[in-house]
């Protein structure tokens, strides 16, 4: 019993290393399914703003009129 106990806390040790790694480490793209220059794509811009400054990695904004988040399979 002691030993799988041993263990697990070792397993969950080297888990809980590899979850802590820094977020984000490459640039973001922020995709907004609408055209440039509508409400929407200056609130994406403005929060792509507030989450560089916060991150401290670049935002990269793209539209992309009439994209989904969710794709169909069929």
């Amino acid at each position: 019993m002691r030993r799988t106990t041993a263990v697990l806390v070792w397993v969950l040790t080297l888990v809980t290393s590899a979850a802590a790694q820094e977020f984000p480490s490459r640039p973001v793209r922020l995709v907004v399914p609408f055209p440039p220059g509508g409400p929407l794509d200056i609130s994406g811009r403005l929060i792509g703003k507030e989450l560089q400054d916060r991150w401290g990695q670049p935002v990269i904004v793209e539209n992309k009129p009439g994209s989904t988040l969710a794709r169909s399979t069929s």
